[in-house]
């Protein structure tokens, strides 16, 4: 061993137990973020969806048909009246969000989410096609005051059933 991490790789660095426990929290915090976005859009509760952005924000995949996205920026307050309301044309829906991969680099981290998503249109009885959707979420978060808020994400729609008409 050469001393530099060995076979020639890198030299590892060592963290101090609070380096590894603000890592921790880090990652605790950006989850709760994170998953406050299913529970914000599928409650319909526009504040709590509102809590988990930057002011100004970026979002890409979530326009048009699937495949046709151009990144959008704008307000928080703006994304979050706009979320809520394309939410609302449906009776019921769940966003189930797992398997966070969280990188935390200094006030900036990613996290990368796999996500599957119902949507019971009004009037909905069994029976009836519910629009079903797959895929992941990448964010963007950064360290603010008030805690980690999301500075960008984008949808990556692997599949879908039944999608409503446009």
């Amino acid at each position: 061993m050469n001393g530099n991490g060995g076979c020639g790789g890198k030299k590892e660095t060592v963290m101090t137990d609070q380096e590894k426990l603000q890592v921790l929290l880090d990652r605790a915090e950006i989850s709760e973020v994170v998953y406050n976005y299913a529970v914000g859009v599928d409650s319909k509760d526009e504040k709590l969806f509102r809590s988990i952005w930057a002011d100004e924000i970026t979002v890409d995949g979530v326009g048009g048909s699937f495949g046709e996205s151009k990144p959008a920026t704008l307000s928080a307050d703006k994304w979050a009246s706009i979320i809520i309301r394309r939410i609302s044309k449906f009776a019921v829906t769940q966003h189930v969000l797992t398997n966070p991969k969280i990188e935390v680099n200094g006030d900036q981290a990613k996290c990368m989410v796999y996500m599957q998503a119902r949507h019971f249109i009004q009037g909905w009885k069994p029976g009836d096609s519910i629009y079903d959707m797959g895929g992941y979420y990448t964010h963007n978060l950064v360290r603010t005051p008030q805690g980690w808020r999301i500075k960008s994400y984008c949808l990556h729609v692997m599949w879908h059933i039944n999608p409503p008409a446009a």
